[in-house]
């Protein structure tokens, strides 16, 4: 387990992923709405013993499970075989809706009574070379032009004690702030610009080793905080 740095980029209004991050596309909503949900295609293996008289044979050549329940049509990879079960099809609602699909009234309605732990987004659906050009024409991309988070460091390392000692305290409580994931504002950045400066000497009082360790756990926080300070955003640690 380790701890990473994250900008709040979907609260600032210079990301260009930011209307695609907040456009959910698609919502678990469990068995409410079934009539707007999409569905799988799916053969009981009954009716797919039915078809293949060698069933054991039908699985291992399209590479499934020998416990198998149900027969997803989406995981059969040879043509011929879906071909053989298309009469035995069965349309299930699978619990998902694509919002795009519904009017604006009853996507509200949706939206609100599905499960938003498990949604997904325009931006999660998006191609990666669509999300990586965005990302490197990005005013927030303060990880080298790459993207705006990196890692922080892992559970066990010892930046937060010695900037304790130092008297930073924002550094020394990123583990408790990355497990409550407390959401810090462009003020707090200017803050902790202030204690990257007061931790470079701290690093060299406490040895080569650590500045060969935490240096550039440094140079990452200064680059974030320069990033929201300058682009009005915030910060978290998870």
């Amino acid at each position: 387990m380790g701890y990473n740095i994250a900008l709040c980029e979907t609260e600032c209004a210079a990301a260009p992923c930011r209307e695609m991050k907040l456009h959910i596309t698609q919502i678990l909503v469990g068995d409410k709405f079934r009539e707007y949900q999409t569905f799988d295609e799916k053969v009981s293996v009954e009716d797919a013993r039915k078809v293949f008289a060698d069933f054991d044979a039908f699985l291992s050549r399209n590479r499934l499970p020998a416990d198998v329940t149900d027969i997803y049509m989406a995981k059969v990879k040879k043509e011929d075989d879906a071909a053989a079960l298309a009469p035995y099809v069965r349309k299930v609602p699978n619990g998902w809706v694509r919002l795009d699909d519904v009017e604006e009234s009853k996507r509200k309605e949706i939206l609100a009574a599905g499960d938003m732990d498990n949604s997904i987004t325009e931006w999660q659906e998006a191609d990666l070379d669509t999300c990586t050009n965005m990302c490197q024409n990005c005013p927030l991309a303060w990880n080298k032009g790459r993207n705006c988070l990196e890692t922080f460091g892992p559970s066990n390392t010892k930046l937060p004690g010695i900037a304790e000692k130092a008297g930073c305290t924002m550094i020394a409580n990123v583990p408790k702030y990355a497990e409550t994931m407390q959401k810090f504002t462009p003020k707090d950045a200017e803050a902790l610009l202030k204690e990257v400066e007061i931790m470079r000497p701290a690093l060299v009082a406490d040895g080569k080793m650590a500045v060969h360790r935490y240096s550039g756990v440094l140079d990452r926080l200064e680059a974030m905080a320069k990033a929201c300070t300058a682009n009005d955003c915030g910060f978290y640690f998870f």
